[in-house]
């Protein structure tokens, strides 16, 4: 046996079994990615489900503090002597929807934060719509003479598709594939 009849022997021997550990090794990375991609995704959808918690949340507040907007333009358009007892009714409503303003900034700024993370660039224009009229909501809310108050529930009548559109940008991105 000379040496191209041995080496024509070991390819023969060695050739399926490094063949095998080749395709199996191949399978093993393409598992290991679809594992990875599945992680990915998994966590995207996570971070996406709990920027829709604060956002409800948030818009709790917001429907909190429209009432209260309500009920301080209800105790002003009582006659004034019945306005003090009135406001002590409505003390713990009213201290609720100023103490939202807060909650509600910060809530809207994480949401930012997550959807710039997550690149969802339509989610982000759809939230930075929805803070625009929420800003002009709250600063609008320091006065309630009846032109504000139209403009305040013109306002409120704007949020709606704000929020949906909010809502609806979320969907899309939770349905995105991570990058």
């Amino acid at each position: 046996m000379n040496g191209w009849d041995s080496l024509s022997e070991a390819v023969k021997i060695l050739g399926p079994s490094g063949l095998t550990a080749f395709v199996a090794l191949r399978l093993a990375r393409l598992a290991q990615s679809h594992e990875q991609n599945k992680e990915r995704r998994r966590r995207r959808q996570d971070a996406l489900e709990t920027v829709v918690e604060l956002f409800e949340q948030g818009h709790v507040d917001m429907t909190d503090i429209s009432i209260a907007y309500q009920i301080k333009c209800d105790i002003e358009d009582l006659p004034k002597e019945k306005q003090t007892d009135a406001c002590e009714r409505a003390k713990e409503h009213l201290k609720k929807g100023t103490a939202n303003l807060g909650s509600i900034r910060r809530s809207l700024g994480i949401m930012r934060a997550r959807l710039l993370m997550l690149k969802a660039a339509d989610a982000v224009e759809a939230l930075e719509g929805y803070r625009v009229i929420c800003d002009r909501f709250v600063r609008s809310s320091v006065k309630t003479d009846a032109e504000t108050r139209k403009k305040m529930e013109d306002m409120w009548e704007e949020l709606q598709p704000a929020r949906q559109a909010l809502v609806q940008a979320i969907a899309e991105a939770y349905d995105e594939p991570s990058q």
